[in-house]
């Protein structure tokens, strides 16, 4: 374990995934995890250059989700839980954990053998002939050696959604219960009840709502920009950007000489894919997350590729 703990010396004590919201600093109990607005402490882990491989790969791959939205659970995040997973969105399942069983590197840093896989990728490893060992004691759960780590994000990420809907689609009810939308019509709504009071539209004007098939359009008082806004009350990825491209396209026909048409996204998440995909539109695009419920509901910018306006341009 010898040079294992002189490389987490040698270690900076702060890591940060900017482009994730991700910011993790040494604590003296272990790691502070910090992703947005949640925080919580891994217990005994360290910065090692093992757990920053860990996460730069899941990152890079799309399981860029270190805190769930039960796991760690609430009540537990200051007090610690002795994991790191990661998920490619807060709402699904954990793919992978750094765990106990890795071993925890703990206060001194010794190394990472193996990591834990949901049970729930079992096929996903044998069908790309990654060797796992069943966990014992009761549990179902998988073993991969640490530096496989890499296949099996790849893997996983190109399955989540085969195996997030054999998992019963994200639990579904209890997500409508914390997120307190069931349809994009529901959004809709309260987005129009409400738009007054978003401090992220002040400079937009509302116009309209279900206009030749786009949900919401708006006019950019600045600069008298066309603001079409598609609505996605869950997850939304690249494709939301070539579906706003068709609208974009179609509008800035009919709307030739009258000013530039720009579009928007509403959506409860993003996945990390869509702020290339905006970076290399041809039309600028605004992407704003969703959070409560229709009678409280939250709004705050992702990214954004629309001029300067006085919002920032990404998180």
């Amino acid at each position: 374990m010898r040079d294992h703990d002189e490389q987490a010396r040698r270690e900076p004590s702060v890591a940060s995934w900017p482009e994730v919201g991700l910011t993790i600093f040494e604590d003296p109990r272990g790691l502070r995890i910090e992703q947005r607005a949640d925080a919580y402490i891994a217990l005994g882990w360290r910065l090692t250059r093992q757990v920053r491989e860990f996460i730069d790969a899941a990152v890079r791959a799309g399981l860029s989700a270190v805190i769930r939205s039960e796991h760690p659970q609430p009540n537990r995040r200051e007090r610690g839980v002795k994991y790191i997973g990661v998920s490619r969105t807060p709402h699904e399942r954990w793919v992978a954990v750094l765990d106990q069983y890795s071993p925890a590197t703990g206060l001194r840093g010794g190394g990472v053998r193996r990591f834990t896989v949901e049970q729930a990728y079992r096929a996903i490893l044998e069908s790309r002939g990654i060797p796992y060992a069943q966990e014992t004691g009761g549990g179902r759960n998988l073993y991969v050696e640490f530096d496989r780590h890499p296949d099996v994000f790849a893997a996983a990420v190109a399955s989540v959604d085969v195996v997030e809907s054999g998992l019963g689609a994200r639990h579904w009810n209890q997500v409508k219960e914390e997120i307190g939308f069931v349809t994009e019509a529901v959004l809709e709504t309260a987005l129009l009840s409400a738009w007054s009071t978003i401090s992220e539209f002040n400079d937009l004007e509302l116009i309209g709502n279900q206009v030749d098939r786009v949900d919401i359009v708006a006019r950019h008082r600045p600069s008298r920009a066309l603001v079409l806004v598609e609505l996605k009350r869950g997850i939304a990825g690249r494709e939301v950007v070539s579906q706003l491209d068709r609208y974009v396209q179609s509008h800035a026909r009919e709307h030739r000489g009258h000013g530039p048409v720009w579009g928007a996204v509403v959506a409860r998440e993003f996945t990390k894919d869509v702020i290339d995909a905006i970076g290399a539109s041809s039309f600028p695009i605004a992407l704003f997350e969703f959070a409560g419920s229709p009678g409280s509901l939250r709004i705050v910018q992702f990214a954004s590729t629309w001029p300067m306006t006085g919002h920032p341009v990404s998180d």
